[in-house]
């Protein structure tokens, strides 16, 4: 069986369907993952073959033009901006779309997939499924946004179907896959079947100082990879910092290299160590509300404190908090009783070991293998 994944914008969109794909590979399947070109270094680094497809966009731009008000937002009712601003949020993944397809529908008509596992903004992939008449998979990577942008899907993807020789109608997808707890979802996808989140955010090391650490209380900072991020975290690595002088609780940050220089004295830095290996050795999580970031830190059962930086991760955290394993700050509005309660509250810490618990008790991915054999015939 040939499988093709697709996952567009960021690596993190690629990372959680890396487990499905080194499953489907053990198991003696064929798999290739077809990404801008930026995202390939992350592909081969995760053990998989890259495809690249279209040229790469400053997603950062996409997300600003698709998010920033527009000319008579200001006369709109409340109903009616709600529906213009989701038709322009789902019009950047039409952006990212119409980049990736052409050369997506070239090598899919080569390669001859007998299914398509796509990232649910990588709507090129789902295009391309309809137009080889295969299975279309959902693969989510966190709280599912897309989900609840359905209404907008027909105007967005019209041009793409268009040129892919296809309909709306053979649109269909035979399965989503979704690692989040059902409590994280809340519009689960009528085709949902759960899936194991194995935690996997990238390559690397255990620090040689990670071992040695003693067993105490430990509050890990992040706010992801991104070059968008630096600023913010350092002011949410100062903010936790202060809450927690005279604590004798350690806070370590992982900041990436951006965001090295500047931390506060005795915090302790992690440059660019994946977060799976981190959070063993933590008892919280303060972060930017990215997916991988927060499933991570679900698996390892933290209680998490969320500050938001972009539409996306206002939604997830939004979702986080809804099921009580989380608090939903901004980081204008962090407080250190936020971040005492993350420490100290048992009802965010027995919530957050519950979604663990139903994370650890879904199909794994190799158990799927199986139920995709039998999608592709």
């Amino acid at each position: 069986m040939r499988v093709l994944f697709t996952a567009c914008a960021w690596p993190t969109h690629f990372l959680p369907m890396a487990p499905l794909a080194w499953a489907l590979a053990a198991a003696g399947h064929e798999v290739r993952v077809a990404v801008p070109p930026a995202l390939a270094a992350a592909v081969t680094a995760g053990g998989a073959t890259p495809v690249r497809v279209g040229p790469d966009l400053d997603f950062l731009a996409v997300v600003a033009a698709a998010t920033r008000p527009a000319p008579g937002d200001d006369r709109l009712d409340p109903a009616a901006l709600r529906a213009a601003r989701g038709a322009r949020s789902m019009g950047m993944f039409g952006t990212v779309a119409d980049a990736m397809l052409d050369d997506l529908l070239a090598f899919a008509d080569w390669w001859r997939p007998h299914a398509v596992v796509y990232d649910p903004t990588a709507y090129a992939g789902r295009v391309a499924a309809a137009a080889l008449g295969v299975p279309a998979v959902r693969h989510l990577f966190g709280p599912d946004l897309t989900e609840r942008g359905r209404d907008h899907e027909p105007a967005m993807l019209a041009p793409l179907l268009r040129r892919a020789g296809t309909a709306f109608a053979d649109l269909v997808d035979a399965l989503t896959l979704d690692p989040c707890p059902r409590a994280l979802q809340a519009a689960p996808a009528p085709t949902r079947q759960a899936l194991r989140f194995v935690p996997y955010n990238g390559p690397g090391e255990v620090p040689a100082w990670l071992p040695g650490l003693p067993v105490r209380e430990r509050v890990l900072v992040t706010a992801g990879t991104g070059r968008a991020g630096a600023e913010t975290g350092r002011a949410m690595v100062r903010a936790v910092a202060a809450a927690l002088e005279g604590t004798g609780v350690e806070v370590l940050a992982a900041l990436g290299s951006a965001g090295r220089d500047r931390s506060p004295e005795g915090v302790r830095v992690a440059e660019s160590v994946p977060l799976h290996l981190l959070l063993p050795a933590c008892s919280a999580v303060v972060h930017h509300g990215g997916a991988g970031t927060m499933l991570t830190a679900m698996a390892a059962g933290l209680p998490q404190l969320g500050v938001a930086q972009m539409p996306e991760q206002v939604f997830n955290i939004h979702e986080l908090a809804r099921t009580g394993a989380g608090i939903a700050s901004t980081v204008d509005t962090l407080t250190a009783a936020e971040v005492d309660r993350l420490r100290t509250d048992p009802a965010l810490a027995g919530n957050a070991r519950a979604l663990a618990d139903e994370m650890r008790a879904a199909p794994s991915p190799a158990e799927l293998v199986g139920t995709l054999e039998k999608l592709a015939g």
